[in-house]
């Protein structure tokens, strides 16, 4: 099993962003493009063995040129399954509530 797809909108450097992934995706671009906000958001959702995160209003998009800033955030990852029901792994069980 493999992150296929991240959808973000609203989360710090991030405006929206989706992002398919494949075996040997890099990350690429100038700064302020959010390489480190997206990985930022992986590493919230995915680091196993955290404690829960409390999200502050700096995890919040803030628009360019204005002092406005997003009141919503959403993150969705999509995860692939490259053999039937590998998702049953041990490993993935503290995500079983997770699968859709």
């Amino acid at each position: 099993m493999y992150l296929q797809q991240v959808e973000i909108s609203g989360f710090r450097g991030i405006n929206r962003l989706s992002l398919t992934l494949d075996h040997n995706t890099v990350l690429i671009g100038e700064n302020t493009w959010g390489k480190s906000s997206l990985l930022d958001a992986l590493t919230i959702l995915l680091s196993p063995k955290q404690p829960l995160y409390q999200f502050s209003q700096h995890d919040f998009h803030q628009l360019v040129d204005t002092d406005e800033q997003v009141n919503n955030l959403q993150i969705i990852l999509v995860f692939w399954e490259n053999q039937s029901n590998s998702h049953n792994a041990r490993r993935f069980k503290s995500l079983s509530a997770l699968w859709d």
